[in-house]
C-alpha cells in the first residue's frame, strides 16, 4: 500500500514524499521524496527556520481528493560554529590583569548569541554573554607557569556548541 504525502506551503506543494510499506522488522513506514512534478526538482528544501508545513495524505490515482492532512513542524539542526580566544597578554606578569576574549562565528546566519564560560582547567573563572560575537573575561587569578584557559560557547537554538583553548604562561 502507497499513501502519497504533500508537503503544502501557503498553499503550494513543495514536496511529494511517498511512505511504503512497512519493512519485516521496521515499525515506521520508510518516506521517499518525489519531485517529479516539482519544478526545479534538484534543489533542495531547505528549511533555515522552524518551519510548519502540511502533509496530504492522497488515495492513489486522486491527486485532488486529499484522504487525510497533518501539519508538521520542522526544526532545522543547530548551525556550527567556530571559537577562537586571545589574551591581551601572554606571557603576564603574577597578579597582572589579564583579559581573555572568546569569538564566535557561525557558518551561516547572523552572529551568535548566548552565553561563553572562561575555565582554567576544571575551574570555573566566570562567564560573559555574547555581543556582535565576542565575549571578555578579566581576570588576576593566575597561578605561575602555565595556565589551561578554556572558552566555551554553550550554543543556543539556533547555534551548536563550540570551544577553544589556550595556554596563558605567567611569570
Amino acid at each position: 500500500m502507497q499513501q502519497g504525502l504533500r508537503a503544502v506551503e501557503q498553499g503550494r506543494a513543495i514536496r511529494t514524499v511517498t511512505a511504503r510499506e512497512r519493512a519485516y522488522l521496521d515499525a515506521v513506514p520508510h518516506l521517499y521524496v518525489d519531485c517529479a512534478h516539482i519544478s526545479q526538482p534538484d534543489r533542495p528544501l531547505i528549511i533555515s527556520e522552524t518551519s510548519t508545513v502540511k502533509a496530504i495524505a492522497v488515495a492513489s490515482g486522486y491527486a485532488d481528493s486529499p484522504v487525510t492532512s497533518a501539519t508538521f513542524t520542522i526544526k532545522p539542526g543547530a548551525i556550527s560554529t567556530t571559537t577562537t580566544l586571545t589574551a591581551s597578554s601572554n606571557p603576564s606578569n603574577l597578579g597582572d590583569q589579564v583579559r581573555f576574549t572568546a569569538t564566535v562565528t557561525a557558518a551561516s546566519g547572523p552572529p551568535p548569541t548566548g552565553l561563553v564560560i572562561f575555565k582554567n582547567g576544571s575551574v570555573v573563572l566566570g562567564s560573559a554573554r555574547l555581543l556582535d560575537g565576542t565575549a571578555s573575561l578579566i581576570t588576576a587569578n593566575l597561578a605561575l607557569d602555565g595556565n589551561a584557559i578554556a572558552a566555551i560557547f554553550t550554543g543556543s537554538t539556533t547555534d551548536a556548541v563550540s570551544a577553544a583553548t589556550l595556554t596563558q604562561e605567567v611569570q
